[in-house]
């Protein structure tokens, strides 16, 4: 489909995006194999024959990993606190305090990085993004509804997640998974981060448009 040679799918004629009075202008086509068509730069895009797709809002976005976290921080903390206490108690309150900050540093980012995983695969959203009405997708995935296949869920989980493991050198991991977390930001055209550009995803917004 070339850009304005035809209607948009899901809307009238007159009323696409990016068109008509007061429009964006023709959509921009996609760079690579597998990415979609921005409608409007931020808002919408549509991967070639299907419908148009509304772009998750960033706060939502931040909101949605920030309650990952949470859950995701509160179950690994009822596995290491006890052992903590266990195996620290020999060292003290300090030698308890330093185990958890240790497995916090890299076990937390490990079963991120499962359950992200499992959750994008099987579902294409986590706990936290299906709170926030958000849902990951490919151009394959759009159209059917089902979550994303291994490769894209697994490469997306570990950038954003897995990363962290890298705590080990001097909290390395936290500073990249920063910078990933933050590289939406810098997308103005599709929102799409660093890592949903190495796995040709988008978030979108599953809450209706009115």
């Amino acid at each position: 489909m070339r850009p304005g040679s035809q209607p948009l799918h899901g809307f009238p004629p007159h009323q696409a995006p990016g068109f008509g009075p007061g429009g964006f202008g023709r959509p921009v086509p996609p760079s690579k194999p597998g990415e979609a068509y921005v409608l409007i730069p931020g808002s919408w895009v549509q991967f070639d024959g299907g419908a148009p797709l509304e772009l998750g809002p960033l706060l939502h976005r931040f909101l949605a990993r920030l309650l990952d976290l949470l859950i995701v921080g509160a179950v690994a903390g009822a596995v290491l606190v006890p052992l903590a206490i266990i195996f620290g108690r020999d060292h003290g309150f300090l030698g308890t305090g330093e185990m958890l900050r240790g497995g916090y540093a890299v076990l937390l980012p490990l079963v991120l990085m499962v359950y992200e995983a499992i959750g994008l695969a099987k579902r294409g959203r986590t706990v936290g993004k299906k709170i926030m009405g958000l849902r990951v997708v490919t151009r394959s995935s759009s159209t059917t509804g089902a979550g994303l296949v291994a490769g894209p869920a697994i490469g997306r989980a570990f950038l954003t997640s897995g990363l962290g493991v890298l705590n080990i050198l001097l909290y390395v991991g936290s500073l990249l998974l920063l910078l990933f977390w933050l590289s939406p930001v810098f997308d103005t055209l599709g929102r799409r981060g660093w890592h949903d550009a190495h796995a040709k995803t988008y978030v979108i917004s599953t809450k209706p448009t009115y």
